[in-house]
């Protein structure tokens, strides 16, 4: 019987490689892999083999011939790894069960956010019916993420400042998490950078750009990705931008504020109240009813949108807010995509080309010219897709040789 050749660290690197490779470019051929490994595409071929038959790769579909037979595409294997992603916000608790293609096995949405040291019981209830409607045992999961809106401190996993508590409570979400998954990986992050981390995800385009993300809202926070790798603040919070110093009529206008006053959308309402009470007969009133405790976001949007004073300058004043902000942070990072997102842009009262004439007049033209500003498309599930993602490519990154030549965990 022929003695089996034994692998060496450098076959191992490339089996590795290969994975990675998959997993940022799905439906990625074989010649392609070779390609961008350096490699012959009989040796590529090898390791391919190798890697469905242990069921890490699966062949997805065939790629555009250019002549000849179509090569055969490849994805990571649908079963092999499954992940917990979940995220906490004003909106609630949003928890999935996401296989490595991204695909939402599971998703479950408790509305209402319990106030201190509730939440973590809630958290875990969470965790458990997204598990159970998904059919599956906590053994077929490599790992949790939880997405949390504050300041999260990355190392700790303590989260200060989260959502609906006026106390400023020390939980340590990570000894939770741990304590639900032995041994898997565990990662803790904020709402905003997950966001943009399933925002580069979904869009490749992205992935070799210099990206910023807004996220706008009850909630605020910035996020930057360079050439698809995620920017860190020091302490594991996202870019400050609630204390940014704008002008609601632009760059250069007399009245200036915090983003955070002007564009917080409970704040937006309360004031927009207040100033219903002092105005004569308009549209907006007469929308309500008379009834100012109706007063939402979505319909002031919509007054403007039917010709109303009132709700036109707000959304004017909010959008040109919003774009003094993009010119001081635009100005120094230079991002070449800015994505504005949040209850701010799914409300409506955000005009993008207001957004845009004021960033074009903020700016050097240069910075404009080489800016694509933009709504991000991420939905409602993004932040717990996307802290799904991060945890996937940290056991990815820890994969490592097994003694019965398959790839294990670090």
């Amino acid at each position: 019987m022929a003695r089996r050749r034994k692998r060496t660290p450098g076959a191992w690197r490339v089996e590795r490689q290969l994975i990675r490779y998959v997993h940022e470019f799905p439906d990625i051929t074989r010649q392609e892999l070779a390609q961008r490994l350096g490699q012959s595409p009989a040796a590529i071929s090898l390791v391919i083999r190798r890697l469905i038959n242990s069921g890490w790769l699966r062949e997805s579909g065939r790629a555009v011939s250019l002549g000849g037979r179509r090569p055969v595409q490849l994805r990571l294997s649908a079963q092999k790894a499954l992940i917990v992603g979940q995220a906490v916000t004003n909106d609630g608790i949003r928890t999935v069960v996401v296989n490595p293609d991204g695909e939402m096995l599971a998703q479950h949405h408790t509305s209402e956010l319990p106030p201190g040291n509730g939440l973590a019981d809630e958290m875990k209830a969470g965790i458990d019916a997204a598990v159970e409607m998904a059919g599956i045992s906590k053994e077929q999961i490599i790992g949790a993420g939880v997405a949390l809106s504050g300041i999260v401190y990355s190392d700790s996993g303590i989260a200060r400042n989260y959502p609906n508590s006026d106390n400023v409570p020390e939980r340590n979400f990570l000894d939770l998490l741990e304590k639900m998954f032995d041994d898997k990986v565990i990662a803790i992050d904020h709402v905003t950078r997950a966001r943009l981390i399933w925002d580069v995800y979904q869009n490749p385009a992205l992935r070799e750009q210099t990206c910023l993300l807004l996220e706008l809202g009850s909630e605020l926070g910035g996020a930057l990705s360079v050439f698809g790798t995620l920017y860190r603040g020091s302490d594991g919070a996202p870019l400050d931008v609630r204390n940014l110093l704008v002008s609601p009529n632009g760059r250069g206008g007399a009245k200036t504020a915090r983003l955070e006053e002007i564009v917080a959308l409970e704040r937006l309402t309360a004031n927009t109240r207040r100033a219903l009470e002092h105005c004569g007969p308009c549209l907006l009133l007469d929308m309500l009813g008379g009834d100012l405790d109706a007063l939402t976001p979505g319909l002031i949007a919509r007054a403007a949108q039917a010709g109303d004073t009132l709700a036109f300058r707000i959304v004017s004043d909010v959008s040109e807010a919003v774009g003094d902000a993009i010119s001081t942070i635009g100005g120094l990072l230079r991002p070449r995509t800015v994505l504005v997102a949040g209850q701010l842009v799914t409300s409506g009262l955000l005009n993008l080309d207001v957004v845009r004439r004021t960033v074009r007049l903020g700016v050097d033209p240069d910075v404009y010219d080489n800016m694509r500003l933009t709504v991000s498309e991420s939905e409602e599930w993004g932040a717990a897709n996307g802290v799904a993602h991060l945890v996937l490519r940290k056991w990815l990154d820890g994969l490592a040789p097994a003694k019965d030549g398959l790839l294990t965990e670090a």
